[in-house]
């Protein structure tokens, strides 16, 4: 009722003002939810695949809303820790609710700093860089810590359920509508790049076939219809690096196997000219191709004017006349770009940063959270040596689940050595989905 009456009076002083009317909702929305931290955790799962449109102007920049959500999570969280009566909770409190994630924060602060002094030393003054560079410490610190917390209150499951629903939902809309640019503003490559990481959330829950294998039908036909090719390689990509890293790699084969002929169902019903133009048989296809090439070569040869510097993070943009007329600046290739923006050291911070990560991940025990950590993460990362990555909402999903993987794995180490499973997966109810 008090929450009824705090909407109604606010709309109504918001008069002339809808922005400021909208704006206070939500504050007040917000603050009457600050004690249901799983409503921020599944609001977040189920913005992830609308990141491109549900967004928040920020001046000459936009905020996605997961991010924002993400954010009010782990406050939320952190607010109720005390009046959480779940033991893995309590327990989480006495060894550190961030320390899974110190590594991961270690590794990932050479290429913050690494570009905060180049632009200082190189371009002073250069606020647009600075801001850019704050955004992709956001992106991986935020989603890190959210991941770590999330696992650590046992809520894991909420998130993964509500991001897997939101993503089965978009493939839908891509099924219906195979072979267009975007749909309802969502692009086909951020699309293809959220459906080829729920599938691999599907292929490793532990749920049982007869909703595994709708799912993966759903998902997978929706990938195709996207006909995001890079999402499409990422996906193998990851595929393979799983078999090869998991234990047991017979649990793959079935769910690989109805996959795989989802996709090939859903290949045959195509429209022939977006088939042709998956396999770059024609002018569409080839032109797609042709035209990454053109952005690594425009990218490089602004590179070599100054190798050691870069032209600064945020600041390349396409030179080549017939470049000219894509809106994105951004050579579609996560390494070149480090390499353009920021030169060696820049280059070398981004290897250590997404190297570093996975070799810290190979090294826990390789359970199916950490697995699946693993496998999004190189889906990821090899869909961006074709594509843009520093973008909000596209990485998240590989960032969130290593924090996660990392809490588990050092849940795992805490309750060993104390001798106690308090930080067990099953305690924390994710044995039934991971």
């Amino acid at each position: 009722m008090l929450g009824a009456v705090a909407i109604v009076v606010t709309t109504s002083l918001a008069g002339a003002n809808p922005l400021f009317g909208v704006m206070s909702i939500v504050v007040v929305i917000s603050t009457l939810l600050v004690l249901r931290p799983g409503v921020f955790i599944a609001l977040t799962g189920l913005t992830i695949p609308v990141a491109p449109i549900a967004i928040l102007p920020f001046g000459d920049f936009v905020i996605p809303m997961c991010d924002i959500l993400a954010i009010a999570a782990i406050a939320s969280l952190f607010a109720v820790r005390h009046k959480e009566s779940m033991k893995p909770w309590a327990s989480a409190r006495k060894t550190g609710i961030l320390r899974p994630v110190v590594p991961g924060i270690l590794l990932a602060l050479p290429y913050s700093i690494v570009a905060a002094v180049n632009t200082a030393v190189t371009y002073p003054g250069d606020a647009q860089s600075f801001a850019v560079i704050l955004q992709r410490a956001e992106i991986v610190l935020v989603w890190l810590v959210f991941g770590a917390i999330v696992w650590r209150s046992g809520r894991i499951r909420t998130f993964l359920i509500a991001f897997v629903s939101a993503t089965v939902l978009l493939s839908a809309f891509w099924m219906a509508t195979p072979g267009e640019g975007d749909v309802y503003g969502l692009q086909k490559n951020s699309s293809g790049g959220y459906i080829a990481s729920a599938i691999l959330v599907v292929m490793l829950a532990r749920v049982p076939n007869r909703l595994r294998i709708p799912l993966l039908i759903i998902l997978t036909g929706g990938l195709v219809s996207t006909g995001s090719r890079g999402s499409m390689l990422g996906l193998v990509a990851a595929l393979a690096v799983m078999m090869f890293v998991g234990r047991d790699r017979k649990k793959f084969v079935i769910p690989f196997l109805i996959a795989a002929t989802a996709g090939v169902a859903a290949a045959l019903v195509l429209p022939a000219d977006m088939l042709a133009r998956l396999f770059s048989a024609n002018a569409a296809g080839q032109f797609n191709t042709d035209i990454r090439g053109l952005f690594i070569q425009d990218a490089l040869t602004q590179w070599a004017w100054s190798p050691w510097t870069g032209v600064g993070v945020g600041n390349y943009q396409q030179r080549t006349e017939g470049l000219l007329q894509v809106k994105t600046f951004d050579p579609h290739n996560a390494y070149v770009l480090a390499l353009t923006e920021g030169g060696y050291f820049l280059l070398a911070a981004f290897v250590l940063l997404i190297a570093g990560t996975l070799v810290w991940l190979l090294t826990k025990p390789k359970s199916g959270l950490v697995i699946l950590a693993i496998g999004v993460q190189v889906s990821t990362l090899a869909h961006a040596y074709v594509d843009v990555y520093w973008v909000r909402g596209t990485p998240v999903m590989g960032w969130f689940l290593i924090g996660a993987a990392a809490a588990w794995a050092y849940g795992e180490k805490w309750a060993h050595s104390e001798g106690t499973d308090s930080l067990a997966p099953s305690k924390l109810g994710v044995r039934s989905i991971l």
